[in-house]
């Protein structure tokens, strides 16, 4: 159903070692890291993550299906994603980060979407940690 409502030139092209039961396919080659930062109100830990996933849901069907009590629901599921991709990385020596601010439009407008058939619900970051820049830390009691 996405191919048919994203952008008409994207690749669809399963990467190489990518194991055939996981439906993941590269869309663009090429460097989005400026993008992913972008995407996540200019913070780097999209950019400098090995990946960062956006998580759409179908959006306009189940609320007109199920009525409002199901918008918190899709959020928890983005969230039950989320934690599983944290304890993925945390088992294969990274680390995880929800990124709960982001801005859903550009990405709408990049893939294609239109209307509100999908909606961009909830990003997370997956990388390497790195030492954070401006934290300094001293010890509890000075001699």
């Amino acid at each position: 159903m996405l191919k048919s409502r994203f952008r008409p030139d994207f690749l669809w092209e399963k990467p190489e070692s990518c194991p055939h039961e996981l439906e993941l396919y590269m869309l663009v080659e090429e460097n989005l890291y400026d993008f992913a930062a972008q995407l996540s109100c200019s913070q780097r830990k999209a950019a400098d993550a090995c990946f960062t996933a956006c998580m759409l849901s179908e959006f306009e069907g189940p609320l007109k299906k199920f009525g409002s009590w199901v918008y918190p629901y899709l959020f928890w599921e983005c969230g039950i994603l989320g934690q599983l991709l944290y304890l993925e990385a945390e088992a294969r020596g990274f680390r995880g980060c929800g990124i709960g601010c982001f801005f859903d439009d550009p990405l709408h407008e990049t893939l294609g979407l239109k209307g509100l058939e999908y909606q961009d619900l909830y990003h997370f970051a997956v990388g390497s940690p790195l030492q954070e820049i401006g934290v300094v830390t001293f010890p509890a009691y000075g001699k």
